[in-house]
């Protein structure tokens, strides 16, 4: 019995994942085989990683410095945030033809997301309620939920920065020790710097054909930054009609697209045939590229115009964005 009880004990251990590393099972319906990116917002895991779906199945066990949140990214862009702990596992569950109703298994932070997944199902990926992430914040301060709802929905999505703001000052009266909040309020203090009509900050960037250019070259004439990635469609077709414009109507402005793809070849593959014309940016950062960063464009999709270095406009897109270049 003693050695029956000793090999149970040792196949229990061996199941899970030590105390350096996070393990994370998922199952996902109406998908059979497929690539997700993942990614930490905050440094738990290090790097871009990729982990592989075979028969809608995927197993992943990464070194996992300290808590925080891993972001698992879908083909179509959209995001599943999984909220870990060095030495514990976690489960994705559900439909991925039905992103917004995914379950996370293990933890109450998890829980917590799972709930508000629920509470905002009708809402576009788009427009989540910014009523339904201050309430929950309210009801949860010290939530990484909360810290990761404000980010993805409130700044990166909305732009609402004086928001943004107000929410991380509440998480920071519960908890002025986390850095993590302190840091997010500077951020957002400085994105609202960046708005329609302020002066562009000072930058220096080198593209992917070894181009340098910086806010000098921004300060005469009219220049559109754009960011894009090959997985979001919209947005790399968005670029290409940008400078398509630019080439009929010989405006003679300058591009600056900014990738938030994970590998530099793909990037400057996509924009091949442009790239002797506009600076593309890649430095493998994803949308944590601090260029992004610095002009407050912090999705896929985002344009920024300025001209004679102030920014003109930042909230146009598909068809208004077009016409507007073309009346330019």
């Amino acid at each position: 019995m003693r050695n029956i009880l000793i090999a149970l004990t040792l196949i229990l251990v061996a199941c899970g994942p030590d105390n350096s590393h996070i393990k994370l099972d998922g199952h996902l319906l109406n998908l059979n085989q497929g690539e997700f990116l993942v990614y930490s917002t905050d440094g738990a895991i290090q790097g871009i990683d990729t982990i592989t779906v075979m028969g809608g199945r995927f197993e992943y066990e990464p070194l996992c410095e300290h808590e925080g949140t891993i972001v698992i990214t879908m083909p179509n862009g959209q995001e599943v945030p999984v909220f870990v702990k060095p030495g514990k596992a976690y489960s994705v569950s559900g439909d991925a033809q039905n992103l917004k109703m995914v379950k996370v298994e293990g933890g109450d932070e998890n829980k917590l997301m799972n709930e508000f997944r629920e509470q905002v199902a009708q809402a576009s990926a788009d427009t989540v309620p910014a009523e339904a992430i201050a309430k929950l914040v309210e009801s949860n301060p010290t939530s990484a939920v909360g810290l990761y709802l404000v980010t993805r929905h409130i700044i990166q999505r909305k732009g609402d920065y004086a928001a943004a703001r107000r929410l991380l000052d509440k998480m920071l009266a519960a908890d002025s020790e986390n850095t993590r909040v302190r840091v997010l309020q500077n951020q957002a203090t400085e994105m609202e710097l960046v708005m329609k009509g302020k002066r562009i900050p000072a930058f220096s960037a080198t593209d992917v054909n070894g181009k340098t250019v910086s806010e000098q070259d921004l300060m005469t004439g009219t220049t559109i930054i754009a960011t894009y990635a090959v997985w979001d469609f919209e947005s790399t077709n968005q670029v290409r009609r940008i400078r398509g414009i630019d080439a009929e109507k010989q405006k003679k402005w300058r591009t600056i697209a900014i990738s938030f793809d994970p590998y530099r070849k793909t990037a400057k593959d996509a924009l091949a045939m442009y790239a002797g014309d506009i600076y593309i940016i890649c430095d493998e950062k994803m949308s944590e590229t601090p260029l992004a960063h610095k002009f407050g464009m912090l999705q896929t999709g985002m344009v920024t115009i300025v001209k004679d270095g102030v920014i003109v406009e930042r909230s146009l897109y598909g068809e208004p964005l077009y016409n507007y270049l073309r009346s330019l």
